[in-house]
């Protein structure tokens, strides 16, 4: 029984730097790691970015307990002077 080799497709990407369009499947290994590392950089900016928008939402959120907190002092220091 012969056996088939499965014919292995990879599709190409096409990477445009500077206006120029680079098959990544011409590009030497060098080229190719550059790619990935800008992927991985890209990706982790990104979940650095959530994590700022996080933490800019809980600061807005002690921002409003701040004044809510400094309005009730004023409030209570009003009825005390009455």
């Amino acid at each position: 029984m012969a056996t088939r080799k499965k014919k292995e497709v990879i599709e190409d990407r096409t990477i445009t730097i500077d206006g120029v369009d680079h098959s990544f499947n011409a590009m030497n290994d060098e080229a190719k790691l550059a790619v990935h590392q800008i992927n991985v950089i890209d990706q982790e900016v990104s979940t650095e970015k959530l994590k700022i928008d996080r933490l800019e939402n809980a600061k807005q959120m002690y921002v409003i307990k701040l004044k809510d907190a400094l309005e009730e002092a004023e409030e209570a220091e009003e009825v005390l002077q009455t």
